[in-house]
C-alpha cells in the first residue's frame, strides 16, 4: 500500500553553535496515526530535534515539511499554528493562576466581548477528567502536585487538535497509575490519526508504545526500525554505539 506524504519531514536538518555542532544531516519521515519514538544517550541531539520542529531554535541548515508543504518556524506559536503541539519536560505554568488560567493563557475564549470563565472551565474540567487528573480546574497551579502540574501541562497541549503532538519525557513526574492512563491517551491520539513522537529514555515505554524507533547518537541519525523488532537490549546497543558487555564485562 503507498504511502502518503508525511505528516512532518525532517529533511537534512543541521544545528551549529559556532564551532560546535549538535545535530547532523538528520532526515525523518513521521505518518499521521504514527507513535514514533526518538531515543539516545544523553547529548545525542534529542532536545536539539525536539526544539527545531516545535520552533524554538532554527537549523542551521535542512528543511521542514508538513503533508508535503514547505513550513519554516522561527517561534513556537508559528509552528503551534501549523498543528505541532509539545509538552515539555520542564513545568512551564504560572504558579499564580488557575489550572484553568493556564490551560487558556493566551488564547482566552470569549462572549461578547468578555472572557467566558464557565465555558473554560467546563472545557478545562472535561479534559483534566480525560487524563484521569482529579484536581479542580478551579486550583491555583503552586497548590497542586508536581505529577498533576504535568498532567495540567499535557492537557494544555491536548486542548486543541493537533496534527504531530511532541512528548519530551512525559512520564518522568508521574505514577505508575498516571503513566498507563498517559500511554492510553497516546494510542487514542494515534486512533484518531495524530501524529505523536515521544521522546524517552524509559525502554519499557518505548517497546510498548512505539511503532517506529528512530537512534540518535552523537546529533545524527543511527537509522530507524520497525518498534516492534526491537528488544531493550538491541535499542541500548544502537544508543551506545557497542555491546553492552563492552561496557559492562563480566
Amino acid at each position: 500500500m503507498p504511502v502518503g506524504p508525511a505528516v512532518l519531514r525532517a529533511e537534512g536538518l543541521s544545528k551549529q553553535y559556532g564551532a560546535v555542532t549538535v545535530l547532523s544531516d538528520v532526515t525523518l519521515d513521521i505518518q499521521p496515526g504514527e507513535i514514533h519514538a526518538i531515543i539516545g544517550e544523553n547529548g545525542a541531539g534529542k532536545s536539539t530535534f525536539m526544539r527545531l520542529l516545535s520552533g524554538y531554535i532554527e537549523p542551521t541548515e535542512g528543511t521542514l515539511s508538513m503533508a508535503g508543504h514547505r513550513v519554516r518556524f522561527s517561534r513556537p506559536d508559528q509552528a503551534q499554528a501549523a498543528g505541532i503541539a509539545l509538552v515539555h519536560q520542564e513545568i512551564l505554568l504560572a504558579d499564580a493562576l488557575s489550572v484553568t488560567d493556564n490551560l487558556f493563557l493566551g488564547r482566552e475564549l470569549t462572549k461578547g466581548g468578555l472572557v467566558d470563565d464557565a465555558r473554560m472551565r467546563r472545557l478545562a474540567a472535561a479534559k483534566l477528567a480525560e487524563l484521569g487528573c482529579e484536581v479542580s480546574a478551579t486550583s491555583l497551579v503552586r497548590d497542586i502536585s508536581l505529577a498533576d502540574r504535568q498532567l495540567v501541562q499535557i492537557a494544555r497541549a491536548l486542548l486543541d487538535e493537533h496534527r504531530v503532538v511532541i512528548f519530551d519525557e512525559p512520564t518522568a513526574v508521574l505514577t505508575g497509575g498516571e503513566v498507563e492512563r498517559l500511554l492510553t491517551i497516546i494510542f487514542e491520539l494515534k486512533a484518531r490519526g495524530i501524529a505523536v513522537l515521544y521522546i524517552s529514555h524509559r525502554l519499557d515505554e518505548v517497546q510498548r508504545l512505539a511503532d517506529k524507533v528512530s537512534v540518535l547518537r552523537d546529533g545524527k541519525l543511527v537509522g530507524t526500525y520497525p518498534g516492534h523488532t526491537l528488544t531493550q537490549i538491541e535499542m541500548a546497543r544502537l544508543m551506545v554505539g557497542r555491546e553492552l558487555n563492552a561496557l559492562y564485562p563480566q
